[in-house]
């Protein structure tokens, strides 16, 4: 079991569709920790592809997701928890992150949002 998964896979410059499949969704959330988080970095080009990639994640992960997605880039961080999201880090935790890898990690929290429950994509 672990404590962190990431999925960082491109086809064509695209994210596969299995990546975002119920069969490997679950796959991988069998063999995370309690705690564990899935972290999935998707490359999808078109609204439809995206809100039906977030739908499967929600399918096999509930309101357990998260997703960054940073203005200038084309890609779609997806954090998806097996067992309850965590408490943010404390400002004083973030910089010293960002000190030790050199990322502004507070800009980012304002960029992080929980992904809303939803209908099936049509």
């Amino acid at each position: 079991r672990y404590d962190f998964i990431l999925v960082d896979l491109e086809q064509d410059q695209h994210s596969p569709d299995w990546l975002t499949g119920e069969t490997f969704l679950a796959a991988c959330r069998a063999r995370l920790n309690p705690d564990g988080c899935l972290l999935v970095n998707l490359i999808l080009d078109d609204t439809p592809a995206i809100s039906a990639a977030l739908f499967r994640i929600r399918q096999v992960f509930g309101d357990e997701t998260l997703l960054l997605q940073l203005a200038d880039h084309d890609n779609l961080l997806v954090l998806a928890y097996n067992d309850g999201v965590p408490p943010l880090p404390q400002s004083t935790q973030l910089r010293a992150a960002g000190s030790r890898w050199g990322l502004d990690f507070e800009s980012m929290i304002p960029l992080i949002t929980r992904i809303a429950p939803g209908r099936s994509p049509a």
